[in-house]
């Protein structure tokens, strides 16, 4: 794939390797991030984001975070090195967004490969084309500007799989994987299902295929997971489990499902029960755990109380299987995007407030219009956008027809492998039905529809053109 040339079009290289192709890329980033770090300045906020950079300004004032939260906090401190550099809240937003750019056309040449075409007379990577036509839609350009965790987290996962089918040294790439894995795990906890599947498959791998290097790329892929999730506990001030935040609002909707009295009398242990079943029904859980004097305060269901809720958690699992399957369903649905949507990309994305404006930021019409953009048209595109399965089975019906017309590119397997098996963790604890936490995943299909689409286009001229040359002769 990497040296294959356009027999088709009868191009040739005129002289641009991988280096020069990735220098041009990096520039063309770092210009469209910059513009749109001028244009936002400094960020669209959201909720989340706002509390890293005080995080960050605590690290940056006081050498370490002592605020109780419940935020990863390697993305504060991440921030608090930005902010020392430049005493600006807008270079870590810069940052974010060229290597978020970046990191689409690495997607981008991974599954394209080096196949070139004129363009106004200069031979010019197809890859780069392409990269350029998904950059400019609203819905990827503006959404590295924003202050959440999942453009890292995209990020991440695609030099991952970078390096995984790179051909280096098997020391680098172990080193890379591991730090990876770690950056990961550290920034968001529900990549660990992804990297336990990555695992897995390595194991697997080195007993059929009796290759010791399999091993190795799991046990430094493990350790990073570890350290990670170590990493973590180590920076925070206290020791949180968010996951039983998720348990608990599948716990309430249960509860409010079956008016089960031994459930709702364990729950009443923790919470105000009464109440949470009240204002259970919203997409998120916020209405349970955060908003207007919670019934379950967020702090204390992570916290000391986290244990008894587990407890219950596992309970109605192992005791009350098929009732716990039928409540866990509608949870699975919701996240898919199976019977409805998910939450509008409005959710939580902050405008110009008082919050924003004290970051330095302007109430300009860049910044109205760029929002805008990105909402309608992610909403527009929302049957994939808003619709993981329906996104899913786009992208796998795609990837049939390439591979029926001879595309063997092991991009095409692995891509979607890890967009998938990284969104499966937010099935297994749900917090919320929104697309950011989506993001991730989304951005990875894209960037795989537009280049089958591409490659399907290519593999037909080619087996056209053949054809008629041979009716020719």
């Amino acid at each position: 794939m990497s040296n294959r040339l356009d027999k088709a079009y009868h191009i040739e290289n005129k002289g641009l390797n991988i280096i020069q192709e990735g220098g041009i890329w990096a520039v063309i980033s770092f210009a469209f991030a910059t513009i749109g770090a001028f244009q936002v300045y400094p960020f669209i906020g959201l909720a989340d984001g706002f509390t890293r950079w005080n995080l960050a300004l605590e690290i940056v004032n006081k050498g370490s975070i002592q605020t109780n939260n419940l935020l990863s906090p390697i993305i504060p401190y991440i921030q608090a090195i930005t902010y020392q550099i430049t005493n600006s809240f807008g270079f870590y937003t810069l940052l974010q967004a060229a290597l978020f750019y970046m990191a689409i056309g690495a997607l981008i040449r991974l599954f394209i490969g080096d196949i070139y075409t004129k363009f106004f007379g200069k031979m010019i990577p197809i890859w780069i084309i392409v990269s350029l036509l998904i950059l400019i839609i609203p819905t990827v350009y503006v959404f590295p500007l924003m202050l959440t965790d999942s453009s890292p987290i995209f990020i991440l996962i695609v030099f991952f799989g970078w390096t995984v089918l790179s051909e280096m040294n098997i020391r680098y790439k172990a080193t890379i994987l591991c730090v990876l894995s770690f950056l990961c795990v550290g920034i968001r906890i529900n990549s660990l299902v992804m990297f336990l599947f990555i695992v897995l498959i390595c194991i697997i791998k080195s007993i059929y295929d009796k290759r010791k290097e399999y091993l190795v790329y799991a046990g430094t892929i493990l350790f990073g997971c570890v350290v990670g999730t170590v990493s973590v506990c180590m920076l925070s001030p206290s020791k949180y489990n968010t996951s039983t935040l998720g348990m608990v609002w599948e716990l309430v909707g249960e509860a409010v499902n079956t008016k089960d009295k031994d459930l709702i009398d364990n729950l009443g242990h923790y919470g105000d029960i009464g109440e949470a079943m009240k204002r259970y029904g919203d997409p998120y859980l916020n209405r349970i755990v955060w908003d207007n004097n919670p019934p379950f305060p967020a702090m204390k269901v992570a916290g000391e109380n986290s244990k008894g809720i587990t407890q219950i958690y596992l309970n109605e699992v192992f005791k009350h299987p098929i009732k716990f399957l039928f409540n866990k369903w509608y949870y699975v649905d919701h996240t898919l995007g199976i019977s409805a949507p998910l939450v509008s990309s409005r959710r939580g994305v902050h405008g110009v407030d008082d919050i924003t404006k004290s970051k330095g930021a302007l109430d300009t019409n860049y910044q109205r219009n760029l929002r805008e953009m990105f909402f309608s048209t992610t909403d527009k595109i929302s049957v994939i956008s808003l619709r993981p399965l329906c996104a899913f089975f786009i992208m796998i019906i795609l990837i049939l027809i390439a591979k029926n017309l001879n595309e063997n590119n092991p991009a095409y397997l692995l891509f979607p492998f890890l967009a998938i098996a990284y969104y499966s963790s937010f099935c297994i604890n749900t917090q919320a039905f929104e697309y950011r936490y989506y993001a991730p995943t989304f951005y990875i299909i894209l960037c795989t529809i537009f280049s089958t689409v591409v490659e399907i286009v290519r593999l037909l001229y080619v087996k056209i053109s053949n054809k008629v040359k041979n009716n020719d002769t």
